[in-house]
């Protein structure tokens, strides 16, 4: 996923699709900040998929 770091605009030129499940991802992960105990279980899952 090292292409995240060249920005919102290279991405979106690359792997527009990506992009948005990134958008997506950042989404579900803010709202798992609200249970942190959940987020702890399912962090080594989020690992996986990167």
């Amino acid at each position: 996923m090292s292409g995240v770091v060249i920005g919102r605009e290279g991405v979106e030129e690359l792997r527009p699709r990506m992009w948005k499940n990134i958008q997506d991802i950042r989404r579900l992960l803010k709202m798992r900040t609200e249970q942190p105990v959940k987020w702890e279980g399912e962090k080594r899952t989020e690992d996986r998929v990167r």
